[in-house]
């Protein structure tokens, strides 16, 4: 009789991998500290409490603005304390 190995080759050899060849660390890519966010306000907290990305289905987005204050955005940003309805649509595209 021919061995279990012989007829089923790939049965032999299976392994089950359960972490990532990567060895787990921190890298910049993934971290969202005040190097990364370039002077961006923080508006809000991740998963933890903390104003860092976690890369999760839950929070897609680390808690900083998308754009750093500076002359086009900054009477903008003073209008949004105010009424919405008081912006153009335009105004209203760059908030987003």
């Amino acid at each position: 009789m021919l061995s279990r190995n012989l007829v089923l080759p790939r049965l032999a050899v299976r392994t089950l991998k359960t972490s990532a060849s990567v060895s787990g660390g921190h890298h910049i890519e993934h971290w969202w500290g005040p190097e990364k966010a370039a002077g961006r306000e923080l508006v809000g907290f991740g998963v933890n409490g903390d104003n860092t990305y976690v890369d999760r289905l839950d929070y897609w987005y680390p808690a900083i603005r998308f754009r750093k204050e500076d002359d086009v955005i900054a009477p903008i940003r003073k209008k949004e304390m105010g009424d919405w309805k008081n912006l153009s649509l335009e105004e209203k595209k760059m908030c987003e």
